[in-house]
């Protein structure tokens, strides 16, 4: 009777190794992971490609590593391996979504599994007003793409060549849904739809106004007095006409006119309708790109930037100032307005201490770029243990 049982259990063992031999590496591999990680979070509609084989250890390290999640890489360089073509694009474009930029794939997309195409972590709305909150807020009626959740018909989620991740330059976006006929000719002055610029007037997701209009509208747009401004005059001329108050602060040693002839108020202002005070063209890092696009790129490859980068009108005079880089109150006033308490333990600054690299007196920028960013902490232009000191103090 013994006998017999031996016999039985050694054909049992026997099975149940050759079964172990015989399962493939990768079911072998995503049985022993579930042991602990419950498998309900690795299924979904749609599933992650190494998920759905099976290989587990495409993605993760099974006994250490540097990263979160035992990954085998940092996020951005791990997808990178599977969708270097994607990225590149992404990574090249003029504008990068900021998840992109930073490599934070998994702050859109779930690694393993999801109810929702693209592997998205929820429905394209929730996943956008995860960081565009304000969004939700939005009052009045509501553009239908916006109001349905339907932002990727509009915007490309991952990079574009257009300002605000737009998918093509903004009339032929609108045209591809809103078709001029009479009656919008008669709306906009029987003007070409080709080529106008569509948002400078329009708000793209809701507006208390009719047509979605922008809230802040030129007196004489609310009053459809078109002809105080279309008229003969150059167009700064017709400014000042009306805001004679401000022709003193373009009579600087610096000012945004210069060069900019006829076009210059309307370079930064809408002459219509607005969101932002002033009826700027939007916030003062948008207006502001169009000439110094530069700028802006470079601060795209620096690791920290001034939290009010985008802020250009904090620090900067809008219309002219008769200090460098048009500041407002010099560079030291520009500064203090913020960091009034470095004045107790800043390094010597001021006529009295010359920057033996140039000659000239030390100043905060000496030391610091707040526009562009720099690959240091505290935007320095150096690292502080030795790369930003040295080169002043050599004997050090």
């Amino acid at each position: 009777m013994m006998c017999r049982s031996f016999r039985c259990n050694r054909w049992k063992i026997l099975l149940a190794v050759i079964g172990f031999i015989l399962v493939p590496a990768c079911v072998s591999l995503a049985l022993n992971c579930v042991q602990c990680h419950d498998s309900i979070n690795f299924k979904g509609t749609y599933e992650h490609e190494p998920v759905a084989r099976n290989q587990c250890d495409s993605c993760h390290s099974l006994h250490v590593s540097r990263h979160a999640g035992l990954l085998l890489q940092a996020e951005a360089q791990l997808c990178n391996r599977c969708h270097a073509e994607t990225t590149e694009v992404w990574t090249q474009s003029t504008y990068t979504h900021s998840p992109v930029h930073k490599g934070e794939c998994t702050s859109c997309h779930a690694p393993h599994a999801s109810a929702v195409k693209g592997l998205l972590k929820d429905k394209q709305k929730e996943v956008c007003a995860a960081c565009h909150a304000s969004l939700s807020a939005t009052q009045g009626k509501l553009h239908a793409p916006f109001r349905d959740g339907q932002c990727a018909s509009c915007h490309a989620v991952h990079g574009s060549e257009h300002q605000g991740l737009l998918r093509s330059e903004d009339s032929a976006l609108c045209l591809g849904c809103h078709k001029p006929d009479s009656a919008w000719q008669q709306h906009h002055d029987g003007r070409r739809a080709q080529g106008m610029n569509c948002l400078e007037c329009h708000h793209p997701h809701a507006s208390t106004e009719k047509a979605l209009l922008r809230p802040l509208q030129h007196e004489p747009f609310a009053a459809g007095n078109c002809s105080v401004c279309h008229s003969g005059s150059s167009a700064d001329g017709r400014c000042l006409s009306c805001h004679a108050a401000v022709l003193p602060q373009f009579q600087r040693v610096h000012t945004h006119l210069q060069g900019k002839g006829a076009a210059g108020c309307t370079a930064c202002h809408s002459p219509h309708v607005s969101s932002q005070t002033g009826l700027l063209k939007g916030i003062s890092g948008s207006v502001c790109r169009s000439c110094h696009a530069d700028k802006l790129e470079r601060r795209k490859q620096a690791l920290h930037v001034h939290p009010q980068a985008n802020h250009c009108s904090d620090c900067h005079a809008g219309h002219g100032s008769d200090e460098p880089y048009m500041l407002r109150g010099g560079l030291a006033g520009a500064c203090e307005s913020c960091h009034g308490e470095h004045s107790t333990f800043t390094h010597p600054i001021g006529s009295d201490v010359l920057d033996p690299r140039t000659g000239a007196p030390m100043n905060c920028i000496s030391c610091h770029s707040p526009c562009t960013g720099t690959m240091f902490e505290h935007n320095l232009r150096g690292g502080r243990e030795r790369g930003l000191c040295l080169p002043c103090h050599p004997g050090y």
